[in-house]
């Protein structure tokens, strides 16, 4: 109509005939509707939709120079800057004016999350940026950002928390591949309505907030926090939306260079999390359940013909590679197949079981996406038996597709407490070598920690003779405050099994927790409910290090006095580790630290992270394992701990008890 309209006015005409045409796809049919109007009609409908469009951009002119007032005008949200916070924050507002990045290793108490958020607005205001993405590994982190927010004051800020899909469907999974959901008709004749009342709000629009408009208007509340992002100045979002080429808001980063500011929280994550985003599987055993799942009597449709097919052409893959094996190349040979298999999955889903069917179409989809992404970066994973074989495209090496996304921003801000080595971190997140690195000191009295080191040898075929001593070590670093929680962190699931029941028999009066494997964060939220901060007698929690409880978690004063770090961390040998360590010594000549060594210390250092976390806290570490005496991962550990090495039971007992009768030193309270 508007181009019937403009064509109109050209040429002086007092009515067109206009033609809408559709094309199948999978079938080719054509249908087209045919229409006639008048120049009038076309007008009066190019007036409506131009003013409409004239009112949303003077709304939003509105909505930038009061937001832009409100945050020129905000103070600092507390009287003083934490040390080192200032520092932060300025070079956190310099990489945004000079279109920088910028690497900040910044402790557990500097107040991180408010040294970038107020700064990144600072730069919004002062029109250096348009938009603020604050980026997190996982939802619990959020919650911090989230907090800064509302410690602003900054009435005009406009803030939206987007969420993963399948926790805001309203429906027990979503169903929108499907086309059933009934908030999907009519959604874009509601919406209008429903961003008009969220624009009268507060304009912080948690998840919470949007499910509640969305059932207000019958909209579905993650199209509707997607659709309010537009509008938003600051997006608190996971890294998948950002990075994640599949799931990532195109609406923002699928082309051009724009005025945004990444603010990339605990981002010692982000190299595995942009493995995993960049690379896809295809298990051998998904496609033979779904085919199977098929009624009898549509067998002889092209779903069930076209997935037995897949299953024969994967089978062949494996027949000419003996699994598990890594190779380079991709087997392009299926992407013929898997194109007829998302085709026939997607007019012919309700054939199969309809969960089988939905997270086929997924994992064929992304597969069939990362074999057009396949360069010298990736290899071909080749595991499984014959009942279990899987196909991997493994992205080994990251960092040039972070980089692509950097590219289309102006200021990415990489911070943690945990990012050292720095070359590593910088190698490995796409970060150019001239990238600025701050590193900031603890803000706390090193002498609040005591950290001793227990020479015992925790290497896998040396852990069943040791399980015992290990046992005792912690019963004493326990015993000698028996009023206190404690976390004691260990290498696997397998390791922590085996250790419980001899806890249970040395501590007969603690309570003993256990992390499940799969915790989910309502689990989490259990699990860390139960360390209270003046509870009887002592709490100890078994976890296993590097997974949802050995980082993000905040046990402030009482609520954790101690923790035991069994291991150096290091991931568990497997075919992927094996062909990064190949990737990362033929690129960086590191291959055994950057894929083992390094990744393990940092786990090391989140789960010591967890026992300091405001000023006046004091808590004792204990490090379990020979390697610690060994100058490669003594130069990994912070120059500010004073390592006491006990070469007995009796001697750890005689340090814990001086360091408990020993008075608190003076400490500067701050917010």
């Amino acid at each position: 109509k508007c181009y019937a309209y403009l064509f109109c006015r050209e040429r002086s005409l007092t009515q067109i005939e206009l033609r809408l045409t559709y094309l199948n796809l999978p079938t080719g049919e054509v249908t087209s509707f045919t229409k006639t109007q008048s120049f009038d009609e076309l007008n009066e409908f190019f007036t409506l939709i131009t003013g409409r469009y004239l009112q949303m951009l003077e709304t939003e002119y509105v909505h930038i120079r009061a937001v832009r007032e409100d945050i020129s005008a905000m103070p600092f949200p507390y009287e003083s800057f934490r040390e080192g916070q200032h520092e932060l924050a300025a070079q956190v507002y310099y990489a945004m004016r000079e279109k920088s990045a910028l690497l900040a290793q910044a402790p557990t108490g500097t107040g991180k999350t408010m040294a970038v958020l107020f700064p990144a607005l600072k730069a919004l205001a002062d029109g250096h940026v348009s938009r603020i993405f604050y980026l997190t590994a996982r939802t619990t982190q959020q919650d911090a950002a989230i907090a800064a927010v509302r410690l602003l004051n900054a009435p005009h800020l406009r803030t939206v928390v987007l969420s993963a899909k399948e926790k805001m469907c309203v429906h027990e999974h979503p169903i929108c591949r499907e086309g059933d959901c009934p908030r999907a008709e009519g959604y874009y004749d509601r919406l209008g309505d429903a961003l008009n009342a969220l624009s009268e709000t507060d304009g912080l629009f948690t998840p919470d907030v949007v499910a509640s408009y969305a059932a207000r208007f019958f909209l579905c509340p993650f199209e509707l926090s997607l659709d309010l992002s537009t509008s938003c100045d600051l997006i608190i979002c996971d890294y998948n939306y950002a990075f994640d080429p599949r799931v990532r808001l195109q609406r923002f980063f699928l082309t051009g260079k724009n005025s945004y500011a990444l603010l990339i929280d605990e981002s010692h994550n982000l190299p595995d999390r942009a493995r995993s985003m960049y690379s896809a599987a295809l298990s051998l055993h998904d496609v033979v359940e779904t085919r199977r799942s098929i009624d009898k009597q549509h067998r002889k449709q092209p779903l069930y013909k076209v997935l037995k097919k897949l299953e024969r052409e994967m089978e062949d893959c494996f027949a000419e590679t003996q699994s598990p094996a890594a190779e380079h190349g991709a087997p392009q040979a299926l992407a013929p197949t898997l194109e007829a298999a998302l085709d026939a999955l997607s007019q012919e889903s309700m054939q199969a079981e309809r969960s089988l069917a939905r997270q086929l179409a997924f994992d064929l989809s992304s597969f069939r996406y990362m074999l057009d992404q396949y360069d010298e970066n990736y290899v071909t994973l080749y595991e499984g038996g014959k009942s279990a074989r899987r196909l991997t495209l493994f992205c080994a090496d990251p960092a040039g597709k972070l980089a692509e996304t950097y590219r289309k921003c102006r200021s990415a801000v990489l911070f943690s407490a945990t990012l050292t080595p720095y070359a590593f971190y910088k190698n490995l997140c796409g970060l150019g070598e001239e990238t600025p690195v701050l590193s900031l000191p603890s803000p706390f009295p090193p002498e609040h920690l005591a950290v001793f080191q227990l020479p015992v040898d925790i290497r896998y075929q040396a852990r069943e003779a040791t399980l015992p001593l290990v046992a005792n070590a912690v019963c004493t670093f326990v015993s000698v405050r028996a009023q206190g929680n404690y976390l004691v962190f260990v290498p696997s699931h397998a390791y922590l099994a085996k250790l419980s029941p001899l806890l249970n028999a040395l501590l007969p009066e603690a309570t003993l927790i256990e992390q499940s494997p799969g915790m989910d964060d309502a689990s989490r939220a259990e699990f860390l409910s139960q360390f209270r901060p003046k509870g009887a007698g002592a709490t100890v929690g078994l976890a296993v290090m590097g997974v949802v409880v050995s980082e993000g978690i905040d046990l402030p004063a009482e609520r954790l006095c101690g923790a035991v770090v069994v291991g150096v961390g290091l991931p568990q040998l497997c075919l992927e580790r094996d062909v990064l360590r190949d990737s990362y010594e033929q690129t960086y000549a590191q291959g055994y630290r950057y894929a083992y060594q390094y990744p393990g210390i940092t786990k090391v250092l989140q789960a010591a992270g967890r026992i300091i976390r405001t000023p006046t806290d004091r808590g004792a570490l204990l490090l379990i394992d020979q390697r610690y005496t060994q100058t490669e991962y003594l130069a990994l550990l912070p120059a500010q701990w004073s390592i006491l090495r006990v070469r007995t039971l009796s001697q750890l007992q005689d340090g814990l008890r001086q360091f408990w009768s020993e008075p608190a030193a003076d400490s500067k309270e701050d917010e």
